[in-house]
């Protein structure tokens, strides 16, 4: 089996070309959430085929905490999806959190918020990979045909790789990168709703927004 030289906290390692870089950090005992090749953020089913410089991020970095309350939203708009009929805004990370924006002809419930909550949880226990797929502007449209905010985003990008991320049935236009699978995300909390206009302009439509925070380990939440 052919190796390549990895470069990981500067140490050098050699390692089986077309290894994950999950397979990797395991194999080293390195937790991450995320990683960096040669100064780029990718997911850690990234692939490596040749020498490189890998830096593992975990939950208490910057980057760490950005990507894992990302790919939180996602899993939000997949369980709001599962349970309305809406359509999606934009989700992304804060600083505190995330949020997540969508189209529906209500508001949005506290009995709401704990069902989603819940089913959020019942996700994320089913121990979903993040998987990226990567497409033409074409296909990308036949994608989101029935998503009308995320096609208008789609436009201003179709210069760009265009990349989604299925989570189960769920799937978002997305350039990531996310976190390996939902079994990551341990504690989930439902903090509040408001609403948004489409791009913060008050001649676009109004968007119900809700926002949440999650995190790797169990009890952090109370901290």
């Amino acid at each position: 089996m052919a190796k390549v030289k990895v470069i990981i906290n500067d140490k050098e390692y050699e390692v089986e070309k077309g290894k994950s870089i999950k397979q990797i950090f395991d194999e080293l005992g390195i937790e991450a959430i995320v990683a960096k090749l040669d100064g780029e953020a990718v997911d850690l089913t990234t692939k490596i085929n040749k020498d490189c410089k890998l830096e593992p991020f975990d939950f208490n970095s910057e980057l760490g905490r950005s990507v894992f309350f990302h790919s939180s939203a996602h899993l939000l708009a997949y369980a709001v999806k599962e349970l309305f009929d809406v359509k999606l805004g934009i989700g992304p990370a804060i600083a505190e959190g995330f949020f997540y924006d969508f189209y529906i002809n209500k508001s949005f419930s506290q009995e709401d918020l704990r069902r989603i909550e819940e089913k959020m949880k019942e996700i994320a226990r089913k121990d979903l990979k993040f998987e990226r797929i990567e497409t033409s502007y074409e296909e990308a449209k036949k994608m989101l045909r029935n998503e009308p905010f995320k096609l208008e985003l789609l436009e201003e990008h179709k210069a760009e790789k265009i990349s989604f991320y299925k989570l189960g049935s769920f799937i978002d236009l997305c350039k990531g990168p996310h976190i390996y699978s939902t079994a990551q995300i341990k504690e989930i909390k439902l903090l509040s709703t408001s609403t948004a206009y489409w791009k913060a302009n008050e001649k676009n439509p109004m968007l119900q927004r809700i926002y949440g925070i999650a995190f790797p380990k169990e009890g952090m939440l109370e901290k």
